[in-house]
């Protein structure tokens, strides 16, 4: 697996966009992330196998490599 090596704005750089603004949002990232959805013909790369079976995840979770990159850039795309 190839790391995505994206890396995170400054605050101070964050700080800076948002400004004067009046208005804020606040969103349940976690509910978020957690529901971002494994592309279609992957889910066997989350493959893992306990006593009772073999499970494929189908949406994200944070032990997989790239996975914290890509919801950034996501988050990012969607603002």
């Amino acid at each position: 697996m190839v790391k995505n090596g994206y890396s995170l704005s400054l605050i101070a750089d964050i700080l800076d966009r948002v400004g004067k603004k009046k208005v804020f949002t606040k969103l349940d990232l976690r509910w978020g992330y957690n529901n971002m959805r494994i592309k279609e013909g992957n889910e066997w790369k989350t493959a893992f196998m306990i006593y009772i079976g073999a499970y494929e995840l189908t949406v994200m979770y944070f032990d997989l490599t790239n996975s914290l990159a890509t919801f950034q850039t996501m988050i990012n795309d969607l603002f």
